[in-house]
This record gives structure tokens, C-alpha cells and sequence, in this order.
């Protein structure tokens, strides 16, 4: 089948997506030959290998001298998997100039924040924290103390351990309301953390709980595509609905069993060029063992770091719509940067709102963005990358109407919940104008007292902001 035939019927006869295919194909015959040749002479990264290799824990006695604690939804990528995803980003797309690189990523996570005034939390921040301490106040949060992360990471060497933070609030079998005894925050930052949470409902749930109203959570997600995931299946509504109902605290065993038997050690850029195939790729378990990691989690409650969750950006978008449409979250998609060429990884801003169809809506954009992607996106944006040319922005990216930190109709008016460490004497205590005023302070709270950022505690019981 020659290049139109197949153009023409993968199209649906299309003429205008044909005709910039066909430009595409033209460009990548007599240009990009060379620039793949260049590529093939490039040493390879060894220690994206070694990363891949320190997550094979199949047998049992690396599973039992390895436990993880039972924790909350409040799941924090605390193996291997975070730094080779969140530190070695570089060494995953092939990409020697991390710093530019880092820069790039940093841009867009935390595009129009004001970090000077807006307090924030990073989730797993590590040695490379995408909010500094002088960039404005900012409380890290991880699962353990500074001190335990530079035991575990103190063979690791790709993990710097004299920079790692100096962790403010530990999430473990805690909420994070607690974690952050109870303050409200403008934004969260999470970098490949999403895919690790054992029940994605509960975990969404409480990040709103410490958020303002016009308070945003900033995620990076790793695009099942281009990573060790590839080979994967997508993860399904079923899938988030059954750990939201059992109240899943540890990943479940089916995640387990599909990341031991169809995780493979694969090359980005490799997986934009051409389609991978299973025999060509190294695997990390047996079958002997993936059963083992399964059972050690249901008979013992080990936890098995795993990516929980596997999505494109499409698939992302309508589960999250889904969820939304079953009341189960009221978070909207206000921006979205789709994975870029040679990258693996793609970008959301989420933000509560009151407006429902608001809500569904802004999920189905994104998906809608993210699908306008599928066919052809390797030629379309192996062409644009090549041409240097500006990102058409309907096709890869999406903005919604509201500014962060700035209010607007389409703001929640209630926060989630009470939070559960609110004490009325010191809601009392931290608003004297609500005692003057005679006002029972739970209701105060829920009624004004959020919407309008009030303290429930004097600011000396909170926590620590440098």
C-alpha cells in the first residue's frame, strides 16, 4: 500500500489532514534521515538501564526485606520509580541538557502563579523541587522525614542526598489536612505522583481539601506511550471506581500483576519514530515472580511501588470527566500542555468549580485537544519539531477562562469538608470578630470563613513557612 492509499483511508478522506500529512512525509524523506542517522551514532545512556533494572523485585526475599508501610490515599512516589521519572527526565527523552530542559518543565507547571505571594505545597519534591525556598513560601511535603530520604537514596547516584529538602509535613497514614495542621494553600505541585496513588478519588479529595478557592492543583503526568508502560493497558473508570470502593491503600494486585508481567525497559525517542515491538524489549519479571509481588500484597499488605494508573492525555480526560459527571470530583481542567515530541510526559492544571457543566465540559476540551493528536501525530510533530515552527496551540495545548489566584463565578463556594482538626475555641481564637459577632464558628467556617481564607488556628499552631 503506497503512503496515499494509506493516508486516504486512516483519514477518512480528509483533504485537508491528507495534505498536511502528505507535506510531512515530503519533509521527513529529505530531511530527516540524516538527523535520524545522527542520532543512531549516540552513545547510549547506560543509567537509564541501571534505573530500569533497580525496579525488578520479584523475589521474595528482596519483597520482604523491602516493606513498605500501610499509608493513606496520600501516596507519595517513594521508590525508585519517582527519581527516574521526576530526577533523570533528561536521561528518560534523551536529553543531555537537563538544566534547560528542568527550566522548560518548570515553566509550564507553574505558568501565571505568583510565587513571590501565593503559598504552595510540592508533593515529593526530592532534591530537585520545582519551587525553591527563595522563590516564595512553600511547604514540602513527602512521606517520610528529610532524614529517612537520605538513607534510602544514599547508594543512589542519581540522587544528590545533600539537596534533598527539608521535608515540612509527612503524609502518611494521615490526611493532609493534617499533614499541614489545617492550612489552606494557592496550589499544589505534584510531579509523577498521580499515577502512584492507590485510590485516585480519595487522593483527588483530599488535595482539594487544602486548597483555596481559587487554590489549583498543577499536575505531571507520564504519557503510558513513551515510557516503561508502553506496553501496558490504558487504565479504565472500572479500574479507579473498584480501589475508590474498597478503599484502596496499597496498590491492588491486578496493577501489581500488569506492571510485572507488561512493563518493558523501552527508548523514548524510539517510541515516536516506530511502533515497539514486545520481543525486541527487555522485561523485568517473570511470571513466577509477578505472582510472588501479588501475593505479598494481598496476604502481607506489601506495598510494591508501581504506577497504579497508566494514561495518554486523552484517556486522563475522560476518566476525569467521568468522575466528575458521577459526583465524585469537582475539579475542572483550566490548562493542558499534551506531550511534546520526544517527551513523555504532559502537563494539567486542575481547579474546583461550582458549575458541573462547566466541569464535564472542560474535561471533554481536553480530551478533544489531546484526540486531534492521533493518526498522524508522529508526523505532524516530528515536523514541527524539525521546522522549529511554533506549536499550533488548538492542537497541543488548552487554556481555560480562569487566572490563577484571581476569583471568579466559577469558584466552589463550600470547601470540601470541615476540616477534621478544626477546633472551634481556636477558630474563635484566630477570628475574634467571629466571637464578637456571636457566630456559631463551624458554620462561620463553611459559610464565609474558607471562602474568605480564614485561619483555623492562630498562626503560631501552624506550620512552619520559611
Amino acid at each position: 500500500m503506497t503512503f496515499e492509499q494509506w493516508a486516504k483511508k486512516d483519514l477518512n478522506n480528509h483533504q485537508s489532514a491528507y495534505s498536511a500529512a502528505k507535506g510531512a512525509w515530503d519533509y521527513l524523506t529529505n530531511c530527516a534521515l540524516r538527523k535520524r542517522a545522527d542520532e543512531t551514532k549516540r552513545e547510549p545512556y547506560t543509567a537509564r538501564s541501571a534505573a530500569f533494572t533497580s525496579l525488578q523485585t520479584g523475589d521474595r526475599k528482596v519483597a520482604a526485606a523491602n516493606p513498605r508501610p500501610l499509608r493513606s490515599t496520600g501516596i507519595i512516589a517513594n521508590g525508585d520509580d519517582r527519581r527516574l521519572h521526576g530526577q533523570s527526565h533528561a536521561i528518560h527523552t534523551r536529553r543531555p541538557n537537563f538544566k534547560k530542559q528542568f527550566s522548560i518543565r518548570r515553566s509550564k507547571l507553574l505558568a501565571g502563579i505568583n510565587l513571590d505571594t501565593a503559598t504552595g505545597v510540592e508533593i515529593g519534591a526530592l532534591c530537585r523541587p520545582f519551587v525553591r525556598r527563595e522563590d516564595g513560601p512553600i511547604i514540602y511535603v513527602d512521606y517520610t522525614d528529610t532524614d529517612s530520604l537520605s538513607q534510602r537514596y544514599a547508594s543512589d547516584p542519581m540522587v544528590d542526598i545533600t539537596r534533598i529538602v527539608d521535608v515540612d509535613a509527612i503524609w502518611g497514614e494521615n490526611t493532609l489536612i493534617d499533614a499541614v495542621k489545617g492550612q489552606c494553600v494557592d496550589y499544589v505541585v505534584a510531579s509523577h505522583v498521580v499515577e502512584h496513588v492507590p485510590d485516585l478519588v480519595a487522593w483527588l479529595r483530599e488535595i482539594a481539601s487544602i486548597l483555596h478557592p481559587t487554590g489549583e492543583l498543577r499536575l505531571i503526568v507520564p504519557d503510558k506511550r513513551f515510557t516503561f508502560d508502553y506496553f501496558r493497558r490504558e487504565s479504565s473508570l472500572s479500574d479507579v471506581l473498584l480501589s475508590h470502593v474498597i478503599g484502596a491503600r496499597i496498590p491492588q494486585p491486578h496493577s501489581i500483576l500488569d506492571f510485572a508481567l507488561n512493563a518493558a525497559d523501552i527508548d523514548t525517542a524510539t517510541a515516536w519514530r516506530r511502533k515497539i515491538r514486545i520481543e525486541e524489549t527487555r522485561r523485568g519479571h517473570t511470571l513466577e515472580g509477578a505472582l510472588i509481588l501479588a501475593k505479598d500484597a494481598i496476604e502481607r499488605g506489601i506495598y510494591h511501588d508501581v504506577h497504579c494508573w497508566t494514561f495518554t492525555p486523552a484517556s486522563f480526560a475522560l476518566i476525569l470527566r467521568d468522575l466528575a459527571s458521577a459526583g465524585l470530583t469537582d475539579f475542572a481542567c483550566e490548562g493542558f500542555y499534551d506531550t511534546e515530541y520526544n517527551d513523555s510526559e504532559f502537563f494539567v492544571r486542575l481547579r474546583r468549580s461550582n458549575n458541573k457543566d462547566y466541569i464535564l465540559q472542560s474535561w471533554t476540551r481536553m480530551h478533544n485537544v489531546a484526540w486531534k493528536a492521533r493518526g498522524l501525530w508522529r508526523l505532524k510533530r516530528k515536523l514541527i519539531a524539525n521546522h522549529g515552527k511554533r506549536r499550533p496551540p488548538e492542537l497541543f495545548a488548552m487554556h481555560g477562562p480562569r487566572i490563577p489566584n484571581e476569583a471568579s463565578e466559577l469558584d466552589p463556594v463550600v470547601p470540601i469538608a470541615l476540616p477534621p482538626n478544626f477546633r472551634a475555641e481556636e477558630y474563635l481564637q484566630a477570628n475574634p470578630d467571629v466571637r464578637a459577632a456571636g457566630s456559631d464558628p463551624a458554620q462561620h467556617y463553611l459559610i464565609c470563613g474558607w471562602k474568605e481564607g480564614r485561619k483555623i488556628k492562630l498562626p503560631d499552631q501552624a506550620i512552619g513557612i520559611e
